[in-house]
């Protein structure tokens, strides 16, 4: 019996979302019904699991960026004030 729940998972585990999907539709008190939940829920983690890492990155990355923005605006809010702080200054 545990050979045949290992061969089914992996049969599933190679279908498509549509197939995966067709077996769910099957009778709720059949074997393959229940193995078909399992294979459904199991990749809701691994997507789940992905997104997560993802959205990981992207924070990453936007941290990095907020930290650019920081310091090009403190580079222009310098660069404007001896721009506005030059020409004040006696000739010699």
């Amino acid at each position: 019996m545990v050979h045949q729940s290992v061969d089914q998972r992996r049969k599933l585990e190679e279908m498509n979302l549509e197939q995966v999907a067709d077996e769910m539709a099957s009778d709720p008190t059949s074997h393959n019904h229940h193995a078909a939940q399992a294979e459904f829920a199991r990749r809701q983690a691994v997507w789940q699991r992905d997104a997560a890492k993802a959205t990981q990155q992207s924070a990453y990355y936007m941290m990095w960026l907020a930290l650019g923005i920081w310091v090009t605006t403190g580079l222009l809010a310098l660069f404007t004030f001896l721009l506005w702080y030059a020409p004040q200054t006696p000739a010699q």
